[in-house]
């Protein structure tokens, strides 16, 4: 079961590596070493589709598959792929499962992230003139750009897949961001976690788990939508409590 939890925790792709210096008192010869401790996971590690890429001393390293075709090609007897009840994140026991790899249709995503690298070139002009000018306008060509460093810490309350992070990182701005995926809506935190980003769920019926005045920008696309029922001076307050 430890195994099938870091199967879930670790992304396509990923690698996990064991350490076992307890192995020294059982031989040196490298074949002694990889019986001792590689043997017991070998055969598990073929059920989730993991395979072993290196080896030296007492450290081995196995490398997660990002081919979906592995899974589909397994026996019936291998461990079963998770079902969608079964990835609930917290305070939910283990299930004998595996997470696989996250489908998701091409052209729902990159429709997505063109959206994104559209808006966030606004977001940046309509910044400029609060930092350089008495009389908030439209930017021209003429007008200086924002500091490079001027937004740092960022948060995405609803980024469904990641591109607001996606479109920061290819605009080579330095803003590390958190991506929130709310509870009541559509769960795309694998993919977000897949792309290497950090992200978490959240119920926005409850305070951030963070400390106060943490993020220079929060960003809130279609967020209001799927608010519950709080009155809008109580929301306005969580948001304020977090923003620097």
């Amino acid at each position: 079961m430890l195994l099938l939890e870091v199967d879930r925790v670790l992304k396509p792709g990923g690698y996990f590596v064991l350490t076992s210096p307890t192995n020294k008192a059982q031989g040196n010869s490298p074949d002694t070493k990889k019986t001792s401790i590689s043997s017991r996971v070998d055969e598990l590690s073929k059920k989730i589709c993991w395979s072993l890429t290196a080896q030296q001393d007492e450290t081995f390293l196995w490398q997660k598959t990002a081919d979906s075709k592995c899974y589909s090609s397994r026996s019936e007897a291998s461990i079963p792929l998770c079902k969608d009840g079964d990835s609930v994140p917290y305070y939910h026991p283990l299930v004998p499962c595996i997470s696989g790899t996250t489908s998701l249709k091409p052209e729902e995503f990159f429709e997505d992230i063109q959206v994104w690298r559209s808006a966030l070139k606004n977001y940046w002009s309509l910044l400029t003139p609060l930092i350089f000018s008495d009389h908030p306008k439209r930017p021209g060509d003429e007008d200086p750009l924002p500091p490079f460093n001027m937004i740092r810490n960022v948060m995405d309350m609803n980024a469904r897949f990641g591109n607001l992070n996606s479109a920061l990182l290819d605009e080579r701005k330095s803003a590390w961001v958190m991506n929130v995926v709310p509870v009541n809506a559509r769960n795309t935190l694998p993919i977000i976690l897949d792309r290497g980003f950090a992200g978490v769920l959240h119920d926005w019926c409850e305070p951030f788990p963070t400390y106060p005045r943490t993020y220079d920008m929060l960003h809130a696309n279609e967020l209001l939508t799927r608010w519950c029922v709080l009155r809008e001076s109580t929301s306005c307050l969580g948001i304020h409590r977090i923003v620097c």
